[in-house]
């Protein structure tokens, strides 16, 4: 009898979830039944040799005999799909598709509250199921301590906190985002989680962001509500951690609420920082256990990489930002080309920024003009007005001095 392995038992007993390197296909589960069949007709025939003088049995054995000389073919497949069901993957917690099925369905008083805190551009989201084995090998050529991404033959690029920008069209520059290390760092923040998981009928921890994608998808009194400080809340937790940071648990990233109390000051935050920062820490926790999920900001890192490489001179729109110019059709075509050698293409530039909007606080372009020569001008005038008044005084004795001799002469 056929003995089974204890890692194969393990295998067979390892429960399947996204991101999982050991996560088996209905096809590899077909070949499994299959090759047990095989060994089953091989021990048979075994066990039948001493009745091969019986005439009602040679035939059986015949067939057996003929399969068993095919089993050698079949194991060699078998250890093909062994090394295919084994090509390093990674996961997320949570997919951005989630968000990009909520996005449809909010009202225009939200989307506009979204855009006033400085979020909107993420709304534009039009991205794929991620390709797990090229998400792998982006998050291994990934060195966190340079925010360096090395590519092959020797390429490498440096990310900066900028391209967070060009990527994602957040905030750069402004107030730092930290996350609390309590939930009673302060009393304000204590309060502020307390009312918030009241919402949920939580005492600690956060709800998963699957659960709150639900309520403002699915239950009536929450479709279509007032953007309310506690709606505004939820979106920023499922935001962040879909783009920028999530945890290894089911409950929810919600340490950065620390910084985003208040709500006029989100959008001063400096959002561009903490993508950068969540990458290079999220990347370290990941290469400690390659098989656990990829909290990070996966996102950004590969709509990055599809910007900066460019495969077989095959130009693609680099539009500001860019999370709202690649599409899924341009992500999976892109995908294909990556099978064929990841890494490999032509290194590009970053794309420039557009010029800042300076407020004009209604003055006429050509008023503002003429403000600023004027200013330029001032300090020549009044060198020029000095020395016209030295000259006055220069003329005044002359003026004197002739109406002394008028009026003697009178």
């Amino acid at each position: 009898m056929t003995r089974t392995s204890a890692n194969d038992m393990e295998n067979d007993m390892e429960p399947e979830y996204e991101g999982s390197e050991n996560v088996s296909s209905s096809e590899d589960d077909d070949e499994d039944d299959e090759d047990v069949n095989i060994t089953q007709l091989s021990e048979h025939s075994d066990s039948d040799r001493d009745d091969d003088n019986n005439p009602s049995k040679k035939r059986n054995t015949q067939n057996q005999v003929i399969q068993k000389t095919e089993t050698p073919v079949r194991k060699a497949g078998k250890e093909e799909d062994q090394k295919k069901k084994y090509i390093k993957k990674t996961g997320v917690r949570v997919n951005h598709t989630a968000f990009m099925e909520w996005v449809p369905k909010l009202t225009e008083n939200q989307r506009n509250t979204i855009q006033e805190i400085g979020l909107g551009p993420l709304l534009t989201v039009n991205l794929p199921q991620n390709d797990q084995a090229f998400c792998y090998w982006l998050l291994d050529q990934y060195e966190e301590y340079s925010s360096t991404l090395y590519l092959p033959r020797g390429n490498t690029i440096r990310l900066e906190v900028d391209d967070v920008h060009i990527v994602y069209g957040l905030q750069m520059g402004g107030r730092r985002i930290i996350e609390s290390k309590f939930d009673h760092d302060t009393e304000e923040y204590k309060n502020f989680l307390t009312e918030w998981r009241r919402t949920w009928n939580i005492r600690t921890g956060a709800p998963s962001v699957s659960k709150i994608i639900k309520r403002y998808t699915t239950e009536v009194g929450f479709i279509g509500c007032e953007p309310h400080d506690n709606f505004m809340t939820d979106f920023l937790v499922v935001a962040v951690n879909i783009f920028t940071k999530s945890s290894q648990s089911t409950q929810a990233n919600y340490r950065f609420l620390l910084s985003m109390m208040d709500r006029n000051e989100i959008r001063n935050l400096d959002w561009c920082e903490y993508v950068l920062l969540s990458l290079d820490a999220t990347v370290e926790d990941w290469k400690q256990n390659k098989t656990t999920f990829f909290k990070g900001p996966l996102p950004f890192l590969q709509l990055f990489y599809f910007d900066r490489v460019m495969k077989k001179r095959v130009e693609q729109p680099r539009t500001f930002p860019l999370i709202s110019t690649w599409t899924k059709k341009m992500v999976k075509d892109r995908i294909i080309e990556e099978r064929k050698g990841y890494g490999l293409g032509r290194i590009l530039d970053k794309i420039e920024l557009p010029e800042p909007e300076v407020p004009q606080e209604n003055v006429p372009h050509n008023v503002q003009g003429e403000a600023v020569q004027q200013l330029v001008q001032q300090p020549v005038q009044q060198n020029v007005q000095g020395e016209a008044h030295n000259v006055q005084q220069q003329e005044n004795p002359k003026d004197f001095m002739m109406d002394f001799i008028m009026l003697m002469n009178n």
